[in-house]
C-alpha cells in the first residue's frame, strides 16, 4: 500500500487503473438493462 501511495503521489510508473473500453458487446447489453430499469422506475 505504501509502495502504491508513494507511486501516486511522484507520478511513477506502476500502479495503473484499468478500465474497460464502452464499445465492448456486453457494454451495451448492461447499458441496455440500466436503461429498462431506470424507465421501469419512473413508471412505477
Amino acid at each position: 500500500m505504501i509502495q502504491w501511495a508513494w507511486s501516486y503521489l511522484t507520478y511513477e510508473r506502476g500502479a495503473r487503473l484499468i478500465t474497460g473500453d464502452m464499445s465492448l458487446p456486453s457494454w451495451t447489453e448492461l447499458q441496455a438493462e440500466q436503461v429498462r430499469a431506470d424507465q421501469d422506475k419512473v413508471s412505477a
